[in-house]
């Protein structure tokens, strides 16, 4: 093979290759963006910090049937007590007939439910909460970063609870809204 054709192969084969190493740049570059995007709209969403409902105590009532319970908000916003009907309460225990029951406890203040929960009151420490009180009828206010939310909540009265149990408070989504 004479000089000019390896010259015109290498030539080829070089050009082919700065083309490839474009477009494997061109598609990286892409993909850097995208990453850039679903970060950006993970921060504006908070879905990737929303922060969690801790549960600090818990305890069970004599008839096995209701439960009182201590929630600290460590979501990264404010709740609205308005918001409290989307607050997910989701409880796991077995019941007297050694069956495993998940029930999905809906907010009930007027507790006219079979099963259920309500909020009793909200403070911070043991002191009343000084920070957008909330009403007595929980009508108004917010449940801040740090505060506490007592609640009540019940099972029917033909499941009551005489195994170990889990409680799942999940932070609505975002931190409630502002």
């Amino acid at each position: 093979m004479s000089s000019l054709g390896s010259l015109s192969v290498f030539v080829i084969f070089t050009l082919t290759t700065l083309i490839l190493v474009g477009y494997m740049l061109n598609s990286l570059s892409n993909n850097t963006s995208l990453f850039i995007y679903y970060s950006q709209y993970l921060e504006k969403s908070s879905l990737g910090n929303r922060g969690e409902i801790e549960i600090r105590e818990l305890e069970i009532s004599p008839d096995n049937t209701s439960i009182s319970l201590k929630l600290v908000n460590k979501c990264i916003k404010p709740l609205h007590v308005t918001d409290f009907p989307l607050l997910d309460v989701i409880f796991l225990y077995r019941s007297t007939d050694n069956k495993t029951r998940v029930k999905w406890l809906t907010y009930n203040p007027s507790r006219s439910l079979d099963e259920g929960w309500l909020p009793l009151r909200i403070e911070y420490g043991n002191h009343a909460e000084l920070v957008n009180p909330v009403s007595g009828d929980f009508k108004s206010g917010l449940w801040d970063p740090g505060e506490a939310l007592l609640i009540e909540a019940w099972v029917r009265k033909d499941e009551p609870v005489v195994g170990e149990s889990v409680l799942i408070v999940p932070c609505i989504e975002g931190g409630g809204r502002n």
